[in-house]
Parts: structure tokens; sequence; C-alpha cells
């Protein structure tokens, strides 16, 4: 661990082996907490 960074685990699940319709689900998610993440830390 490195002193001052946060770690979140999303708890996503993997996209391998899963149909296209699922991995689109994962990756939309992805997506949605990722611009959620800059900007709360844009504050």
């Amino acid at each position: 661990m490195i002193k001052g960074k946060k770690i979140i685990d999303w708890g996503l699940q993997g996209p391998k082996s899963k149909p296209l319709g699922k991995v689109r689900e994962i990756r939309d998610e992805i997506e949605e907490r990722v611009i959620k993440l800059i900007e709360e830390s844009r504050g």
C-alpha cells in the first residue's frame, strides 16, 4: 500500500466468458464510476 493512496474495490464482475451484452453493461458501469470519481476529485 502506498501512503496517501486510496484503493477502491468496486466489486465488478470480470468480462471474461460473458455474453457481449453483459460485457457492455460492465463497461458502461466502469465508465460511470470513473466519471464520478473524476468529478469528486475535482471538488
